[in-house]
C-alpha cells in the first residue's frame, strides 16, 4: 500500500503506450513506487535488526540459545604420534554427520516435498503472471491490492493451519498437486499477455483467486513444516531439511515462472 500511494494517480494512470516494436513501456509512476517499496522494506528491515540486537542481550534468549546447542565431546587424547597420525577426527563426524542427514530426510521426505512443490507452484505464477493481470474495470491499483491480499491469505493459512487436522502426506501432496489449477486460471484472467482465452473478466474474480493461492501456499507450508519435525527422531536436522526445501522451492519456482511465462504467451519469455 506504501508503493501504491507513492504517487499521484495521474502519474499512475493508463501511462502505458505501445511501442513501435510491439512492446510496451512501464508506466511513468513505476520508478517512483519502487523506490518507495525498496525504502519502506530497507527501514524495516534496520528496524528488525535492532530488535534483534535487543533480544540478544535478554538473559531468558541467551539461557535457551545455550540449550539448543550440546556441545560434541571433546576428541580423544592420542597418547602417542602414531595414534594421532591414525585418528579420523572430522572425517568420522562428518560421516556420521551426512548418516544422520540421510536418516532423518528418509523419515519425513514426504513433507519435504510438499514444502517444494508448495513454494515452487507458488514462485511459478506470483508475481511473474499475477502482476500482469489489467483490470478491467478501471481500478488503477489492481496490482498493488493483490500483492496485499496475496500476504493477508498467506498470514491467514499460517495462523489457522494448527487447526486443519490434515496430516497424511498423501493428502498435503493432493493439496498441493490440486493447486497447479491455478496456473490455467490465472491465464485466464485479462492477462496482457496471455495467448488464451480470458474468459473471467471480473477483478474480484482474480483477487479472491489470488487470496486462495496466498491461503494454500501459508497452509500446506506450515502443516508440513509443523509435523516433519515431530516425526522424525531428530527434529533438529529435520528443521534444516525444511529450511532446505523453503529455499529449494523459492529456487525452483522462480526458474519455472519463465517456462510459465512462456506456455501463457507461447513466445519466448525474455
Amino acid at each position: 500500500l506504501v508503493t501504491a500511494y507513492s504517487v499521484s494517480p495521474s502519474d499512475s494512470a493508463d501511462a502505458i503506450v505501445s511501442a513501435p516494436g510491439g512492446l510496451e513501456d512501464p508506466p511513468s509512476g513505476l520508478i517512483p513506487r519502487t523506490m518507495a517499496y525498496f525504502t519502506f522494506a530497507f527501514v524495516v528491515n534496520l528496524l528488525l535488526t535492532a530488535a534483534f540486537c535487543y533480544v540478544r542481550r535478554d538473559p531468558y534468549y541467551q539461557q535457551r540459545s545455550k540449550l539448543a546447542y550440546t556441545p560434541r565431546a571433546p576428541a580423544r587424547v592420542s597418547e602417542t604420534e602414531e595414534e594421532q597420525l591414525i585418528a579420523p577426527g572430522p572425517i568420522a563426524s562428518f560421516t556420521s554427520d551426512i548418516a544422520a542427514f540421510k536418516s532423518a530426510f528418509s523419515q519425513i521426505s514426504g513433507y519435504s516435498y510438499v514444502i517444494l512443490l508448495d513454494f515452487a507452484l507458488t514462485l511459478s505464477v506470483f508475481p511473474s503472471v499475477t502482476a500482469m493481470v489489467t483490470s478491467t474495470s478501471g481500478f488503477k491499483l489492481l496490482a498493488e491490492w493483490h500483492f496485499f491480499i496475496f500476504n493477508i491469505g498467506d498470514f491467514v493459512g499460517r495462523r489457522f493451519a494448527p487447526s486443519v487436522p490434515i496430516t497424511r502426506v498423501s493428502s498435503l501432496l493432493t493439496l498441493g498437486f490440486a493447486r497447479l489449477l491455478f496456473i490455467p486460471a490465472f491465464f485466464a484472467c485479462h492477462v496482457v499477455f496471455s495467448a488464451w482465452y480470458n474468459w473471467i473478466t471480473s477483478d474480484a474474480v482474480f483477487l479472491a483467486l489470488v487470496g486462495l493461492l496466498g491461503v494454500t501456499n501459508g497452509l500446506l507450508s506450515t502443516r508440513a513444516a509443523m509435523a516433519a519435525p515431530r516425526l522424525c527422531d531428530q527434529p533438529t536436522i529435520a528443521g534444516s531439511i525444511v529450511a532446505i526445501s523453503i529455499s529449494s522451492g523459492l529456487a525452483i519456482g522462480s526458474v519455472l515462472s519463465w517456462a510459465v511465462r512462456m506456455a501463457g504467451c507461447l513466445c519466448s519469455p525474455f
